[in-house]
């Protein structure tokens, strides 16, 4: 069996290939590099190859492709009869967390869920029995809070009721409470 070798700046330019016609290559100029079975054990030179579109890669010794992040521009990659490190859950993972960081980014401006935000807000308060207060009657020490957006005299909630030692005051914040002393 033949020595494993290393991706070298020679190697590259000896087997890739240019969009021009030009008799001097060089690595960021290169578009389609075929290396199958040429023992290779890394492809850490690859990096440099920016603009590189078509790589083939079968048939090697290869461990680690991370060098090929920097190849944005891959459209067709063939690894076949390697040895990449790397499970079926390892990238299926991978996946998951660049379609999450997609969702994150698109989250902070969508109507929907702002709107999920806002009922879960919502119900959460429901749950534990907080209204969404809206005004104080401080002179009859009495908090007239809205709940489900109509008004009662089951909504007046005396302070003596609440069980709080001091006197706050209440003012409505469309996401949540906001207590502040006076």
């Amino acid at each position: 069996m033949e020595r494993l070798v290393s991706t070298s700046e020679n190697l590259l330019l000896k087997y890739g290939q240019t969009t021009s016609q030009a008799h001097v290559k060089k690595l960021k100029d290169l578009v389609i590099v075929q290396l199958n079975g040429l023992y290779l054990k890394n492809v850490r030179h690859l990096q440099y190859c920016v603009l590189l579109k078509v790589c083939i890669l079968s048939n090697n010794y290869i461990t680690d492709i991370d060098a090929l992040e920097c190849c944005t521009h891959l459209v067709k990659l063939d690894l076949h009869g390697n040895q990449v490190n790397t499970t079926v859950e390892e990238e299926i993972n991978v996946v998951k967390d660049i379609i999450a960081k997609i969702n994150h980014i698109l989250a902070h401006h969508s109507p929907v869920v702002i709107v999920q935000r806002w009922i879960r807000g919502y119900l959460t308060r429901k749950r534990f029995g907080y209204p969404n207060l809206e005004s104080v009657d401080r002179a009859n020490n009495a908090h007239h809070a809205c709940l489900f957006g109509k008004w009662s005299k089951k909504e007046t909630v005396k302070h003596e009721a609440l069980r709080w030692q001091k006197s706050f005051y209440f003012k409505c914040d469309c996401k949540m409470w906001v207590l502040s002393e006076k």
